[in-house]
């Protein structure tokens, strides 16, 4: 039977080639300035204004408000007892103001590195930069923006399909055509952390219901301990011809929120020898 891999936001198989977010840019049109807010509505906190002409960044339209890349000067507020060393300790939200009543932005999970502006008080809020992956909102009316660029963004965010790949030979195999198929998974990746990178290791596959990473690679010294370097991803091919093999791959690193290994989609794999890991009893 031909296995294929597809995902939905239930964990079902092997793999996925997911679309990256789609943006538009906009202008700000106002007299004196506009409201950026943490939630879309009036009611939520104030955390940056913007003035007249500035451009912003949208990810999409829910009612009468945009969601926007946060501009940096944003308000963005940290419980001191989640932060050691300028780093999450476990999953902290990120507030418009410096205490539990103002409104979460969203998480962090644990290990981010953190920008602290400001502290205030004993053991009590750290301001921080705003991170490049932060997201508010401003009201519609104050921005202008192509409506063919709006429709086509909106017509994106229901149009994503999920791509089938045969898993033992890479092919693509066409889309998967539910009707009310859930949109496809996106990794958090940190954006402008990409870059160029060779590796040499061996290629071991990860366990069934792996998500968009199918194969990791390790290195291995002359004791036979076992070191991971970095999860593997591949459009173009199927790893599963290099499995348990020494190899050095050429590609692009990218680091992911809450990971502690680097995602490296790989675009050159070059055998060296073979060499399969022992179970160490």
């Amino acid at each position: 039977m031909t296995k294929y891999f597809i995902l939905t936001l239930v964990l079902i198989t092997n793999s996925v080639f997911a679309q990256p977010a789609k943006i538009i840019i906009g202008t700000v049109k106002v007299k004196n300035k506009l409201n950026v807010r943490v939630k879309p509505g009036k009611q939520y906190f104030v955390v940056a204004t913007m003035k007249n002409g500035e451009k912003v960044k949208i990810y999409r339209k829910v009612d009468d408000w945009y969601e926007i890349v946060a501009p940096l000067d944003s308000a963005v507020w940290v419980a001191g007892h989640l932060i050691s060393n300028s780093r999450t300790r476990r999953i902290a939200n990120l507030r418009a103001g410096p205490s539990d009543d103002y409104q979460s932005y969203g998480t962090e999970p644990p290990g981010v590195e953190l920008e602290i502006i400001k502290r205030k008080g004993h053991g009590g809020w750290f301001k921080i930069k705003a991170p490049v992956t932060l997201k508010a909102w401003v009201h519609s009316r104050f921005i202008t923006i192509d409506k063919y660029e709006l429709e086509d963004l909106q017509k994106s965010l229901y149009d994503r399909r999920l791509v089938l790949i045969d898993y033992d030979t890479g092919d693509f195999s066409g889309f998967l055509k539910e009707k009310h198929t859930k949109p496809s998974f996106i990794l958090p990746f940190i954006r402008g952390a990409e870059q160029d990178i060779t590796l040499k290791g061996q290629i071991v596959p990860l366990k069934a219901g792996a998500i968009y990473v199918t194969h990791a690679l390790v290195s291995i010294d002359k004791d036979e301990d076992v070191k991971a370097l970095a999860y593997l991803h591949c459009r173009k091919a199927s790893l599963n011809i290099w499995k348990d093999k020494l190899v050095t791959i050429t590609g692009i690193k990218k680091l992911v929120r809450g990971w502690k290994l680097p995602v490296v989609e790989v675009k050159i794999v070059m055998p060296t020898q073979i060499k399969i890991i022992k179970n160490k009893k």
